[in-house]
């Protein structure tokens, strides 16, 4: 008898086995099916017909999806602030797009200009082109980190909206200990075209520029490079942290001399 029981239960695992692969093959095939059909119907979609205008980061094989009612990476919708389509003669559409613009990231994420962020390895048109955060010794305090990210999000975008010849050289925000030789305290510097434009120091390990100051600063280095008929990559470093004081330093790469 408890052999007839075993032979049965023998048979039943047996099936259950044969069942859950069953089940794991259906499930890749249609997951493997739908990418192909989704490829299908994207190639199938005459580009010559539309005509996009606005965007700038968002790949357009992505706002094709969108448009079209494709499945899509949902994440892609934080970029999009607002999204119109415009159809003309012959069947034609104009698709007009807003974008909240990617401002900067760090290891984790891609800050946006809407207060949003989103994951670092989304793909983005011109993402290399972004400035890179570096805000040495804040990983371990959430609520500092998170405060300084508050504050460098206004300072960039306003770079982005009164200083675009700024932002579009800018290529790192630094937080960290590197101008000790001046300060004990961690320095804000922003890069800009190779040149190191020292902001503030700050001295409770987080970012306490305020928002009028940075901008002060930014006009009086715009001054500063207008007085002396100098562009920015030819400056090796602007320090600004006495400006209150109306004293700049400034080192040009090829003079080699403080001014």
């Amino acid at each position: 008898m408890f052999n007839q029981i075993f032979q049965k239960m023998k048979k039943l695992i047996n099936i259950i086995i044969i069942v859950f692969f069953l089940s794991l093959l259906i499930v890749d095939y249609n997951n493997f099916n739908n990418k192909q059909s989704s490829l299908l119907e994207i190639s199938d979609i005459d580009n010559d017909s539309i005509n996009i205008i606005g965007n700038h980061c968002i790949p357009l094989d992505v706002i094709l999806k969108v448009i079209n009612d494709y499945e899509y990476d949902a994440r892609y919708n934080l970029l999009i602030d607002d999204l119109k389509t415009i159809t003309m003669s012959n069947n034609e559409k104009t698709i007009l797009i807003d974008e909240n613009l990617p401002l900067f990231y760090d290891k984790k994420y891609i800050y946006l200009s809407s207060n949003d962020k989103i994951e670092s390895d989304l793909d983005l048109d011109k993402k290399e082109k972004l400035a890179f955060l570096e805000l040495d010794g804040l990983d371990s305090d959430k609520y500092k980190y998170r405060s300084s990210i508050r504050s460098i999000r206004k300072f960039v975008n306003h770079l982005n909206n009164s200083h675009n010849d700024f932002y579009d050289k800018l290529d790192k925000i630094v937080y960290n200990n590197e101008r000790g030789d001046y300060s004990p305290h961690a320095s804000l510097s922003i890069f800009i075209d190779g040149c190191r434009v020292v902001l503030s120091d700050g001295s409770f390990g987080e970012v306490l520029l305020k928002q009028e100051d940075f901008e002060y600063k930014i006009n009086i280095l715009k001054n500063v490079l207008n007085q002396h008929n100098k562009k920015i990559e030819e400056v090796k470093e602007v320090d600004l942290r006495y400006s209150d004081n109306h004293i700049v330093f400034f080192n040009l790469i090829k003079e080699g001399v403080d001014g």
